[in-house]
């Protein structure tokens, strides 16, 4: 291995992982959008996606899978009540309302399951779409923050710091976050921490962030990527 490398790449990660971020590094240190950051977790899910032999298999057996049915239900009860003057009512409306909850609980299970599943697609596809729900759902948000500091793979735990966003802001969320940071042993889960750090955190986390940018007890590529960030805001 080079001289480069070993500078670019302090941490003992695989082979692959190195050659990613020696990759990475030698990018523009544009902020990317978050269409670009919703692209990147979908293709990294994409790349990953079981055969049609194995979506049929599972299929039976997949609460996801028939949640859309439910869900059309639903809509077809609605539509049922609002063309037929003569079902409508508050019994017919409350029963309505209940069936709708209901079925938001049933795709509140089904993602807190997924997220859980042995699959890394699976659960990866669970981050994502638990991502859009997690600001209204504690039990979301908990199981979001054991994904990004429990998970066996790197892209799945970068994808959970992504998807919690503002929730950094939270205590029982940000504190356990800042205390992954100076730890992450991958540069990719490192990098999503001070992403999110930049984008959603608090004054003090970020002058957090700082202090340890200046200790050099950061991945070197991100220091001056930080330091950049946050020093001209200071000033």
């Amino acid at each position: 291995m080079s001289e480069e490398k070993h500078r670019g790449v302090p941490f003992d990660g695989a082979p692959e992982e190195q050659q990613l971020w020696d990759q990475l590094s030698q990018l523009n240190r544009a902020e990317p959008g978050p269409a670009l950051r919703s692209r990147f977790y979908e293709a990294l899910s994409e790349a990953s996606r079981p055969t049609l032999a194995q979506r049929l298999v599972s299929r039976f057996g997949n609460v996801s899978l028939w949640l859309p049915a439910v869900a059309c239900m639903v809509i077809g009860l609605g539509l049922g009540l609002a063309l037929n003057p003569s079902s409508q009512g508050t019994g017919s409306t409350d029963q309505l309302v209940a069936l709708q909850e209901q079925v938001s609980d049933l795709n509140r299970r089904v993602l807190l399951d997924q997220l859980e599943q042995a699959s890394t697609n699976a659960r990866l596809r669970g981050v994502i779409a638990a991502g859009e729900l997690v600001a209204d759902d504690p039990d979301l948000a908990r199981a979001l923050l054991r994904r990004a500091s429990q998970d066996q793979s790197a892209s799945v735990r970068s994808a959970a710091i992504d998807a919690l966003g503002p929730q950094i802001a939270r205590a029982e969320v940000g504190d356990e976050l800042m205390g992954l940071l100076e730890g992450a042993e991958s540069p990719l889960v490192q990098l999503a921490l001070v992403d999110l750090v930049l984008r959603h955190g608090t004054a003090r986390q970020v002058r957090l962030l700082l202090d340890l940018a200046r200790a050099e007890r950061l991945h070197p590529d991100l220091v001056p990527y930080v330091t950049s960030a946050v020093e001209p805001t200071e000033a």
